[in-house]
């Protein structure tokens, strides 16, 4: 028996599109903080929404040893582009069946602690046509899962949080409090902004 922490196993779904590059970048860097991980990148062939970057092609094994390819180069560009500090392992794989499906069923297969998953952000009819993978895998997921987009809030100067947001009655809000916790001590300090 060893004292060793238990392997951290993070699963990303990655389909070759924008956010799934957000959520391998995000992996990448929880994998930094954590000595004992493994990244378990999945790509799924599916005839709907075939991810290879150029269009569909075949959906076989042939295929798939195609897609694994690009998914291994892709993943090396991204490691590249975000230069972690520390060693990064990771295994490459590819299904065809199901994104949704696959993602759960790998995740199962090995004992995920977390899976991260990019959003399209549709809506409408889009969206019911061609469902949410990430909806789905929140929904019967048996770990945390992590749904990452990219962010369309503009930046804010944190001074002006003080002030009750637009729109709110100034006795309907109440500042924001702050605090600092380090060595078993919780501790009250200035509410002054920005905090550093």
């Amino acid at each position: 028996m060893t004292n060793q922490d238990p392997l951290m196993h993070m699963l990303v779904g990655f389909d070759f599109s924008a956010t799934s590059q957000l959520a391998l970048s995000r992996a990448i860097e929880m994998a930094e903080t954590e000595s004992r991980h493994m990244l378990h990148v999945l790509s799924v062939l599916d005839h709907k929404n075939d991810p290879r970057p150029e269009g569909k092609g075949k959906h076989d094994y042939e295929g798939a040893t195609e897609v694994q390819e690009q998914l291994t180069s892709a993943i090396e560009e991204r490691l590249k582009k975000d230069a972690p500090s520390r060693r990064i392992k990771f295994f490459v794989h590819v299904h065809i069946g199901k994104p949704a499906e696959s993602i759960l069923s790998l995740a199962e297969e090995v004992g995920a602690s977390l899976i991260l998953v990019g959003s399209h952000g549709r809506t409408g009819i889009r969206r019911m046509v061609m469902g949410s993978v990430s909806e789905q895998v929140v929904r019967a997921a048996r770990c945390s899962v992590l749904v990452v987009r990219e962010r369309e809030y503009e930046d804010v100067e944190l001074e002006t949080i003080v002030k009750a947001p637009e729109g709110h009655a100034e006795e309907r809000y109440v500042r924001p409090h702050r605090y600092a916790y380090f060595n078993q001590l919780m501790e009250r300090e200035r509410s002054s902004w920005p905090w550093y």
